[in-house]
């Protein structure tokens, strides 16, 4: 009888794996050892016409950036900090707005 049951078991087509059973993974936080570089401000070489057209256009817009400070000459020409020179893209591209009156 115990034989049957034997011959039973190996006819019936199932498989039996053994594998070990599949690890948790922890998820590990580590903190960015990341540093921030302050770099120094970008430089651009202007000549006076383009300065002078700068400063009519900051009293004619009445507003004037804190980068105008930086502003330095130097063997005929300015040097402009690129805040600056985004300051002039800017009022060029502004549109004058209609006053109520």
């Amino acid at each position: 009888m115990k034989w049957i049951i034997v011959v039973l078991f190996f006819f019936t087509g199932c498989t039996i794996t053994v594998a070990p059973l599949p690890k948790k993974k922890v998820a590990v936080h580590y903190r960015a050892r990341h540093t921030r570089i302050v770099s120094k401000d970008k430089i651009n070489v202007v000549d006076s016409d383009w300065l002078e057209n700068y400063k009519k256009m900051e009293k004619e817009n009445n507003y004037v950036i804190p980068g105008d400070e930086k502003i330095t000459s130097k063997d005929g020409k300015f040097e402009v900090p690129q805040t600056v020179l985004n300051h002039y893209d800017d009022m060029l591209k502004a549109h004058p707005t209609p006053h109520e009156y």
